[in-house]
């Protein structure tokens, strides 16, 4: 039985081959014009998705490389690199195997994994003169990228929505190159601006809106990636389980709750099940075991640099000092003693006792010594706090204002190394909280700047 296969398609009319002769001398005349700067790095890194729909995890993870951003974490053997697979943290795998991602699924991975986004729909009311610009900035540019997600039919071509980074202008034709990433179909390709500009405005049947284009460039945190601790790989808002979302339903409403005295025991009790649950955020970095309580000389740690072993053990020592780590190591001890008709849903205490408590005494934990009360206290003190104001004269102090005033005097005093690894991990979970619309954040400004 014969089936249906394909070894590429031929371009349409309306794009240029970048290999062709033509393309050649269009590459040629827009490198010595100077528009040509961002091709580089991004040539470099330039790959063939791994899967149908992972044309826009396969631009990001182009982006990623070609910008020198760290993964903090290891792709095979002893290497930090991205690949596709990373990409997990706003959206399942499985379903972007299925569906695709949307501009602003792009955004929030973006976010999470060291780059400084600006998004752009292609609305009625923009002008294409501001894209213009944007790409004449951008292939000037060393250090910046921009990204499109277009329509692949507007431009002439078979298939749907379709992300592809910009590898090049040229001025007197006004043409971008587009580095498509599914090789396998298309290959690299000159397109006019005014065309490929109707083809982001094309809405996203996903959506409902415009398509558009981000502007990338690397965070200025992302050099200095976290040392200890990340976001879980397997942590995503879309698939976690009812009892947890129960448990971050009712922080969230507690911490937007007006401050009374009289919630203190409560404040107890749900610190207690936010440490609990802690593990479910974050895990360790690539050469540290995801278990509780281990010796960070461990030989299972043996690749880490020392600098890096001490770096670690300045973190965890910084952390034993704080009051929010005595405070949850003491609520941690005591929680069998809460009243546990303070709160609806206070079964779940049950499911979360399965975790690890320090024999040691808060003030002696041993040192290099991970435990789930250093967990805890780093989730709450990158936590992205809410803020509610009732109108523009009234705002009602809640429990989330004081839990930022607490954590900016945990701050005030904090190594550069603790400061860090507490601001990238806001940022992320602030990133996915607010990509899934399930809590608001602050700025970060309780992170000692």
């Amino acid at each position: 039985m014969t089936t249906n296969n394909f070894y590429r398609r031929p371009l349409p009319k309306s794009c240029i081959d970048f290999a062709c002769s033509e393309g050649k001398v269009l590459f040629k005349e827009a490198l010595s014009e100077g528009f040509m700067n961002c091709y580089f790095n991004l040539a470099a890194q330039f790959r063939t998705q791994d899967e149908p729909a992972y044309c826009g995890l396969s631009t990001l993870v182009m982006v990623l490389n070609g910008l020198s951003v760290d993964p903090g974490r290891v792709w095979k053997g002893p290497w930090r690199w991205y690949h596709e697979h990373m990409l997990d943290c706003c959206i399942p795998l499985d379903i972007v195997k299925k569906k695709g991602i949307t501009l602003s699924d792009f955004h929030c991975l973006a976010k999470c994994n060291g780059l400084d986004v600006d998004i752009k729909r292609a609305l009625p009311s923009t002008d294409i003169n501001d894209f213009r610009r944007a790409v004449k900035d951008v292939t000037q540019s060393e250090n910046k990228v921009l990204v499109c997600s277009y329509s692949r039919n507007i431009l002439g071509q078979t298939g749907g929505g379709h992300f592809s980074p910009i590898g090049g202008y040229h001025p007197t034709k006004d043409l971008v190159l587009i580095f498509d990433v599914a090789r396998f179909k298309y290959p690299p390709h000159w397109v006019s601006v005014d065309l490929l500009w109707k083809a982001m405005q094309s809405l996203d049947k996903e959506t409902g809106q415009p398509r558009g284009y981000l502007l990338l460039t690397r965070s200025m945190h992302s050099g200095n990636p976290t040392i200890l601790l990340k976001i879980a790989d397997n942590f995503n808002l879309s698939n976690i389980s009812a009892d947890v979302k129960k448990v971050l339903q009712h922080w969230q409403t507690w911490l937007m709750t007006e401050c009374k005295d009289k919630l203190m025991e409560k404040k107890t009790f749900l610190l207690v099940l936010i440490s609990k649950f802690s593990f479910l955020f974050l895990e360790c970095v690539p050469g540290i075991e995801k278990i509780f309580a281990i010796k960070i000389d461990h030989e299972c740690c043996g690749w880490l640099s020392q600098d890096h072993k001490n770096w670690i053990n300045d973190l965890l020592l910084s952390l034993q000092k704080l009051n929010v780590f005595k405070l949850i190591y003491e609520s941690l001890k005591s929680c069998e003693n809460i009243t546990l008709e303070l709160w609806e849903g206070a079964e779940m205490l049950k499911i979360a006792n399965k975790c690890i408590l320090p024999h040691e005494d808060a003030n002696n934990v041993k040192n290099h010594s991970l435990t789930i009360c250093h967990i805890s206290a780093i989730v709450l003190l990158s936590w992205p706090y809410p803020q509610k104001k009732l109108n523009e004269t009234e705002y009602m102090v809640t429990n989330a204002d004081l839990g930022i005033k607490y954590m900016e005097e945990e701050c005030r005093e904090i190594p550069a190394v603790l400061e860090n690894e507490i601001k990238l991990l806001h940022d992320q979970l602030s990133t996915i909280f607010q990509y899934h619309n399930i809590i608001g954040s602050t700025d970060g400004s309780h992170v000692k700047k």
